[in-house]
């Protein structure tokens, strides 16, 4: 069992940080599928599927080449004989497409026991704004099976020497997007 708590804490960039994620069993089998093999899908399942670990409460499940499901935004009962047999308690399915520099994903969940569905949303984004839609996807994904809030568009601000002198830099949650704030060439905190 474990408890992560991280208390609200603004950004530079104003953006509100809340995660408290609370453990007390058995992680969720979780399986993320997009519906075509786009690079774009592609993109979009990796960062869903690392916010997803990060959190703590899932175990992401891969299956065998041999037993694909159906690529088709529903959950029929093959789909369900497969999750059953691989131990998966919930199937994520979605489709992203790209149309004049936006991007839309169409995110549907299902349990697996139930065969229930337990949301379905469209998402628009720029084109530029990947990150920022998946991690808005994963976002729902968590509050539709927990009620929890988290946000994986926080950004951690902190000083650091890297450029040569004490600087403040910002960054994603999960490491990525560095960004350098402060050019002053001077101690910066």
């Amino acid at each position: 069992p474990f408890t992560f708590y991280l208390l609200p804490f603004t950004c530079l960039s104003g953006a509100d940080i809340f995660l408290q994620l609370k453990s007390g069993g058995r992680k969720t089998n979780i399986f993320i599928y997009p519906t075509d093999n786009s690079k774009l899908s592609a993109d979009i399942q990796k960062i869903v599927s690392e916010d997803l670990i990060y959190s703590g409460i899932f175990n992401l499940i891969s299956l065998p080449p041999d037993q694909l499901f159906v690529k088709k935004l529903d959950f029929n009962k093959t789909d369900r004989d497969i999750a059953v047999a691989n131990g998966i308690d919930t199937v994520v399915k979605f489709e992203a497409k790209t149309k004049s520099n936006k991007i839309t994903l169409s995110g549907y969940c299902w349990d697996v026991v139930s065969a229930k569905k337990i949301f379905d949303k469209e998402y628009k984004y720029a084109e530029h704004e990947t990150r920022k839609l998946a991690h808005n996807f994963s976002e729902d994904i968590i509050k539709s099976l927990t009620g929890q809030l988290i946000s994986f568009s926080s950004k951690i601000a902190f000083s650091n020497t890297m450029s040569g002198n004490k600087e403040i830099w910002c960054v994603d949650y999960d490491g990525k997007n560095l960004t350098r704030l402060t050019y002053n060439n001077s101690i910066s905190v």
